[in-house]
């Protein structure tokens, strides 16, 4: 399976696998992207609604607060009697049904509507229950002077005015006794005063009409007593209502107790469970994007590891490969060579070197055979030539040394037959004779040595003519080694490229991992990708380095091998210039011996001259004997260059065979 897949992944452009692990990296970074804002959203509407209970708890305590201070107020006003705390409750009965107008608002107080609704109602319950008692207070009197406190007062003072003026004594007793039962009353609101007050009037009625006063003053008296009690007993009856009123105001704030218990227990409830679902919330956003990121993270390994595998596996199988054509084995297989991706074309560059590797090891061995058939032909041909040259040189300085020796004791013998000359004149005709016939000797000789010379001139030429084709040889081989130095020179232009692209590719890494490291905490699975692809590059570029050193090291091989076979041609080129040389002096040597044979046959010609002069000889006797030791000298001259002529000839020799 893994086999298939890094198959089918091998055949893909490596620019397209890079783009393909860019664009996982992409859509992993959106991934998790998504999955943290649908988290945080989630996240949101929970604190949110964290918030809303949060809301309802402060709500809820500001309507708890609300409702103590309207108790509050209403326990002032009940205690001081004073007219502010009856509006200040009023501002705290509009206080807290706003406040409950804010929780009904709330989203998260549906639940709890009716019980706002019951609230409601029951604040403006208390508030026209407050209202009746703030009227029962305000009628029975917010102080003395007021109300019906007031009222009564008046109407008490002017019957204790009348009184005092009347100085009744008993009369004062009972409306002292009346005011006393009024105040027990307002003390302690017990009916019972109620009816001491009345009792205590018709008591005083009964003492009034046997009291001397006179009859207007006493009905005045009864009007104002008769006002004092009936203030009374409005007194009394709205005491007694303000009391109900109380209560009722009591009993209606206890009816909205649960209602109220109800509302603050919603809300604590509600603060708890948001928070508690805030907490799950947070729990399993972070569980998910943990997950999501461990799964990116592995498909990213797992593609990173295919497109890794499927880069370095043909890479380290072609390294291989030319590692073991660089140490010389053409035989091993490149592999990689059908992909239609970079590697296939590193890996058919490398087929093509193969090839040329094959090729220049198949010329450098049919050069080499060539070379050692040119210097085995060589050797033979020079030492042939040698041998026939060192022959014939030879004979020919035996026949010189021969004639010399001859001609020096011909000298002698002409010089001693030129002292009795005149005695031995039939002996000197016959010497002529002889010395005659050595001449044609010695011409015979020098024609033999024109013609050896003629056959080494002809041996040189055709070792100048093999040295021109072993040179035209060389400079053919010169141009294939050139060609493939400029193929090293190509396969190491496609080493550059590959390495640009692997610096390329180190470069987006780079970039890769700066963009990640942007990213903080989200781009951390991004960096670590990114480094593998840089780690990659780094090994692809390490690769191409080692190619382009075992090509540069190809490449210095191929030029050394140029400028040997170039010495070689050099070589050959000096060879070929000494074979100019040596049939330029053969030339020359061949001008000496004609010039030599040319002397010989003038001496001969001398001689017959001699011959058929010998009367003038015998007569010049003298200039024979002076010509006799000058030819002596010279032959024993001609012996000395024949000697020396056989030393440079040998040492010529040596050199030839050396060569």
């Amino acid at each position: 399976m893994f086999y298939s897949i890094f198959s089918r992944v091998s055949d893909i452009k490596i620019g397209t696998r890079v783009h393909a692990l860019a664009t996982l990296s992409v859509i992993a970074a959106i991934v998790l992207v998504a999955v943290y804002f649908a988290g945080d959203r989630l996240v949101a509407r929970e604190v949110s609604r964290q918030l809303e209970f949060a809301h309802l708890a402060q709500l809820s305590q500001e309507l708890r607060t609300g409702t103590l201070q309207m108790r509050r107020r209403e326990k002032d006003f009940l205690l001081r009697k004073d007219m502010k705390y009856a509006e200040a409750y009023q501002d705290e009965v509009s206080a807290v049904r706003k406040t409950i107008g804010d929780i009904a608002a709330l989203p998260v107080a549906v639940s709890i509507e009716a019980q706002l609704k019951a609230l409601d109602a029951g604040i403006e319950r208390l508030n026209n229950q407050f209202g009746l008692v703030s009227e029962s207070y305000t009628k029975l009197g917010l102080n003395e002077d007021e109300g019906l406190q007031g009222r009564l007062r008046a109407a008490v003072h002017a019957v204790e005015q009348a009184i005092d003026t009347a100085n009744l004594d008993v009369l004062t007793v009972k409306m002292l006794m009346m005011r006393r039962h009024e105040k027990d009353f307002m003390l302690r609101g017990n009916d019972k005063y109620i009816s001491r007050i009345d009792e205590r009037r018709r008591e005083f009625d009964a003492l009034l009409k046997t009291a001397p006063l006179p009859d207007p003053v006493k009905t005045e008296l009864t009007r104002q007593m008769d006002e004092y009690q009936s203030g009374f007993h409005e007194y009394a009856e709205t005491s007694k209502k303000l009391e109900a009123n109380i209560e009722v105001l009591s009993t209606i704030f206890g009816a909205l107790r649960p209602d109220f218990d109800v509302v603050f227990a919603a809300a604590a409830a509600g603060s708890q469970a948001a928070e508690a679902e805030l907490t799950k919330t947070r729990g399993w956003t972070r569980q998910m994007f943990v997950y999501s990121a461990v799964s990116v993270f592995l498909m990213a390994c797992a593609l990173g590891y295919v497109i890794g595998r499927s880069i370095t596996g043909p890479v380290r199988g072609l390294t291989s490969a030319m590692r073991v054509l660089a140490d010389g084995d053409t035989s091993v297989d490149v592999p990689n060579t059908a992909n239609s991706n970079e590697i296939g074309d590193m890996a058919r560059a490398v087929e093509v070197f193969k090839a040329n590797a094959v090729r220049n090891r198949e010329l450098v061995a049919e050069q080499a055979l060539q070379d050692e058939r040119a210097r085995a032909q060589k050797r033979s041909l020079m030492q042939n030539l040698a041998d026939s040259f060192s022959e014939s040189v030879r004979q020919i300085v035996g026949t010189v040394s021969s004639a010399s020796t001859q001609l020096n004791g011909m000298a002698t013998q002409v010089y001693g037959s030129s002292q009795n000359t005149n005695e031995q004149a039939n002996s000197v005709a016959a010497a002529a004779e002889q010395v005659a016939a050595n001449v044609q000797t010695v011409a015979s000789a020098t024609e033999e040595m024109s013609v050896s010379v003629a056959e080494i001139n002809r041996q040189v030429a055709r070792a100048s003519s093999v040295s021109g084709r072993a040179a035209a040889a060389v400079g053919k081989t010169t141009e294939q080694m050139q060609a493939l130095a400029a193929m090293t020179d190509r396969i190491g232009e496609v080493v550059s490229m590959i390495s640009d692209i692997a610096s390329q590719t180190n470069l987006l890494a780079l970039n890769a991992t700066i963009e990640s490291a942007r990213a903080g905490e989200v781009g951390k699975g991004f960096a670590v990708v990114a480094g593998e692809v840089k780690q990659l590059a780094g090994q692809t570029s390490s690769a191409t380095e080692n190619i382009a050193k075992l090509i540069e090291e190809i490449q210095q091989g191929t030029n050394a091998a140029a400028s040997g076979i170039g010495e070689i041609g050099s070589v050959i080129d000096e060879l070929e210039t000494l074979s100019g040389a040596i049939a330029a002096a053969m030339e020359e040597q061949g001008a000496t011996t004609q010039e030599v044979a040319r002397n010989i046959s003038e001496a001969a010609a001398g001689t017959q001259s001699v011959s058929s002069n010998i009367v003038i000889v015998s007569e010049a006797s003298r200039d024979t004997n002076a010509a006799s030791t000058q030819v002596q000298s010279s032959a024993e001259e001609l012996s000395t260059q024949a000697e020396r002529l056989r030393g440079e000839v040998d040492r010529f020799l040596e050199t030839i065979r050396a060569a």
